[in-house]
């Protein structure tokens, strides 16, 4: 093997594994937001498109607008996959009641008891 492909393989292998390591939560964050649409709620997300994989996309609230109220506007669930910096955490803790962390950096905030979401 040449050295610079042993190199990129090192340098490639820890975001890999970080990515297989999200998985799960990245399937249950998308059994939430399937739950939630089967109760007729509107979904929104932050850097939500792994949950793609599982489920049909979710409305995208741009990282820059994270910090301001209105732009959650007509979101009833809200699920940020990935860090959201304090000012979006401190905005979605306001703007909905519950919350619940899945681990892996995946949030999910909701209007109601967000285990009130899975059957």
């Amino acid at each position: 093997m040449r050295p610079a492909t042993t190199l990129a393989i090192a340098l490639l292998l820890p975001n890999v594994i970080r990515v297989l390591d999200r998985e799960p939560t990245i399937r249950d964050a998308s059994a939430f937001v399937d739950a939630a649409r089967a109760d007729g709620r509107f979904v929104c997300g932050a850097f939500a498109e792994p949950l793609r994989a599982y489920t049909a996309p979710v409305r995208v609230i741009d990282q820059e607008a994270l910090g301001r109220q209105a732009s959650y506007r007509g979101c009833e669930v809200f699920v940020a996959v990935g860090g959201i910096g304090r000012e979006g955490r401190t905005v979605a803790r306001k703007r909905f009641a519950h919350s619940i962390n899945l681990g892996g950096g995946v949030v999910v905030y909701s209007d109601t008891p967000v285990t009130a979401l899975l059957p």
